[in-house]
């Protein structure tokens, strides 16, 4: 058994599963499995919503996370082993740098990842490697992941660009600086701006009638496209 599966139920882990519950998720991705306590919470979401977990990882000891006691096999066999068929996950060891894995998570997930969560390698180019890998492949309602971007310089500064450089105004950003039970950890999410997309939803209640009878359903919509520019 792995040392930190069963303790690495952290805030953050937990948080996300609920997370993609209550967005009904259903093909989720994680880049950096390691020793697989995040991954087994979003398994169970999975579970839920019917959808199927991609665990990406190098399973090799990595600069100050000199891990030992990681593999592929006992990660699987873990969740096995506490009621996660195997229909609901599927774990690949690969260095998720190398310049085909694009496309084999464009296969793997056929071509639509509903949420994703970062967590490899925290270097800026890593970071930056990781987002240009799944961005393109996010759903229009998805929704990316980022942690330990409060406490690592690298995805600090990756985050600062996400709101300058690679902002097409289609996302909203929330940062929060937890993540790591009382730690300072540092958890981003990347949030796909849905409402704009479709001219639907609004209904008239007795709020509205009562207090904003002069606001019309179809400007609101007009005001959100031209807000973002979606067309």
């Amino acid at each position: 058994m792995l040392k930190l599966l069963n303790s690495n139920t952290s805030n953050y882990c937990t948080f996300l599963k609920e997370y993609c519950k209550f967005c009904q998720y259903k093909t989720i991705v994680e880049i950096g499995v390691q020793t697989g306590g995040s991954a087994f919470q979003l398994c169970l979401a999975v579970k839920e919503t019917d959808g199927k977990f991609f665990g990406y990882d190098y399973f090799e000891p990595i600069g100050v996370y000199n891990l030992t006691d990681i593999s592929k096999e006992k990660v699987e066999n873990f969740f096995i082993n506490n009621g996660i068929e195997k229909k609901f996950f599927e774990i690949k060891k690969i260095n998720v740098h190398d310049k085909e894995f694009h496309e084999i998570l464009k296969s793997d997930t056929n071509g639509k990842i509903d949420f994703a969560f970062i967590d490899g390698d925290h270097s800026y180019q890593g970071i930056t490697t990781d987002f240009l890998n799944v961005y393109p492949l996010l759903s229009e309602e998805g929704t990316i992941a980022f942690h330990d971007t409060y406490s690592h310089l690298g995805c600090r500064k990756f985050v600062f660009d996400l709101y300058e450089k690679y902002n097409d105004g289609t996302y909203d950003i929330i940062n929060l600086p937890y993540g790591l039970e009382n730690g300072r950890a540092g958890l981003t999410l990347l949030v796909k701006r849905s409402y704009p997309l479709y001219n639907s939803g609004i209904t008239i209640n007795c709020h509205e009638t009562l207090t904003q009878s002069d606001l019309i359903p179809e400007d609101v919509y007009t005001e959100e496209k031209n807000g973002i520019n979606i067309s």
